[in-house]
């Protein structure tokens, strides 16, 4: 910087000035330009104005800078890894179902075509056992799958609609010669339970037969051994 001098002419001092380098305005700073990392996209962005994304890390212009616009792989990543958990999670109750039940359930695959009630009814009512002096309009018809240990085929029977589960149960197990120790509280694993077929759900022993679905099928089976039944 020159020191100030009023003993100078002004052209002398402009001179001097202009030697010693000094400039009178500062230069505007280059500024690097990023191409979008979009395939298809040619334009390039001042690298104030271009924007990474926080999915995929990559750099793309305004017009790309959402993950949507730009096919951004951390979406799929993303979702990979939400179906990767969503199947853990899935296994994980399937695993707690079918080795403790907690809930009172029986693990069932799934039928290869969806079972009609209506359409098995009408050959529930040309085939099925029960006791013929029951008028039919008190008849609920079910297909029955015993307990594994009888050893016995799937069959329809019909029943009193005024009857509860509790009492099928007793007269199942009567019909199929199988123990029934359902009165024994020391007994719980060996106690014996009706479930839905199609849900796996146990049906409560207070439950009346009228409630339940005509023409659906039902399961006679041990609380320990619920688990272990193959639809």
């Amino acid at each position: 910087m020159l020191e100030s001098t009023s003993s100078l002419p002004d052209d002398e001092l402009r001179k001097k000035h202009v030697d010693s380098g000094c400039r009178l305005h500062v230069s505007a700073t280059k500024t690097r330009k990023i191409p979008c990392s979009f395939t298809s996209c040619t334009s390039k962005q001042e690298s104030a104005f271009s924007i990474a994304c926080p999915k995929c890390h990559d750099t793309f212009c305004l017009q790309h800078r959402h993950p949507s616009t730009h096919a951004c792989r951390g979406l799929v990543e993303e979702a990979a890894s939400i179906k990767a958990k969503s199947q853990t999670a899935r296994d994980f109750v399937a695993a707690k179902i079918g080795t403790s039940l907690p809930t009172g359930s029986v693990t069932t695959n799934k039928p290869k075509t969806k079972y009609n009630p209506t359409i098995e009814l009408m050959k529930m009512r040309m085939t099925s056992k029960g006791d013929e002096g029951l008028p039919v309009a008190a008849r609920v018809y079910f297909r029955v799958t015993l307990p594994k240990e009888c050893n016995l085929p799937q069959q329809a029977y019909f029943f009193d609609n005024t009857w509860t589960i509790g009492r099928l149960v007793d007269k199942l197990a009567d019909m199929a010669k199988c123990k029934n120790v359902n009165n024994l509280m020391d007994q719980v694993p060996m106690h014996l339970h009706i479930y839905d077929q199609e849900t796996g759900k146990m049906i409560e022993n207070s439950t009346v037969l009228s409630k339940l679905t005509n023409g659906s099928r039902i399961v006679l089976e041990r609380e320990s051994s619920a688990s272990e039944i193959i639809m």
